[in-house]
């Protein structure tokens, strides 16, 4: 079985359902197809049932809080309320968590309109194993490794460090995280509480 559960998470007031693969963390629904030939069944308050299409076999996993951590991550954004168009600006993503992380593989969203990517590079949390690559308005980073303080846990530790050049003025622009699982000791999901999207005025 390649997947595992990741946890839930509230998009617009509806609860949806994380799975995980590898490094992939997928929104899922009853009826979705999956990769490696697997479609989601069913979806009940403590488990997921997986049918493996080619040989008919059901799968089912644990969707249990007890198959994470003990304690819901809570993550924030830190960055300027306000930003002048050409000048770059420098937005954190910070992380808090009772379990010691080993890896957050996250993938986040903007308007690329308002707003060009300049670096993106680990926080302090880790100092080792960082990769990122950016797309057409998507950021996908994947912060991994030994911790700076092997086996403590992250207090408000800074996770992702984005440096973004604001392109016009706007009233808005938006950074959001559109999928994120935290992983524990041997990979083992750790629940996270997303924060809102992180916000700044384009000033001229």
């Amino acid at each position: 079985m390649p997947y595992r559960f990741a946890g839930r998470v509230v998009r617009d007031g509806v609860s949806q359902l994380l799975l995980a693969k590898d490094n992939d963390v997928l929104p899922v629904q009853e009826g979705d197809t999956l990769e490696g030939g697997y479609r989601v069944e069913s979806i009940g308050a403590e488990d997921i049932t997986l049918l493996y299409v080619p040989l008919g076999v059901r799968q089912r996993l644990s969707a249990s809080g007890g198959a994470l951590g003990s304690r819901v991550a809570q993550l924030r954004w830190q960055g300027p309320e306000r930003v002048k168009a050409g000048e770059p600006f420098t937005v954190a993503l910070r992380v808090t968590s009772e379990e010691p992380l080993r890896a957050s593989p996250l993938e986040v969203s903007f308007d690329v309109e308002l707003l060009e990517p300049v670096s993106v590079r680990a926080g302090k949390l880790f100092v080792e194993g960082f990769a990122y690559r950016t797309g057409d308005g998507t950021i996908v980073a994947g912060p991994s490794g030994r911790a700076r303080d092997a086996g403590h846990v992250a207090a408000d530790a800074e996770l992702v460090v984005f440096v973004f050049k604001p392109l016009r003025a706007a009233a808005a622009a938006e950074l959001k995280i559109t999928s994120l699982v935290l992983q524990g000791a041997a990979g083992k999901p750790i629940a996270a509480e997303q924060p809102g999207a992180y916000r700044a005025a384009i000033t001229p």
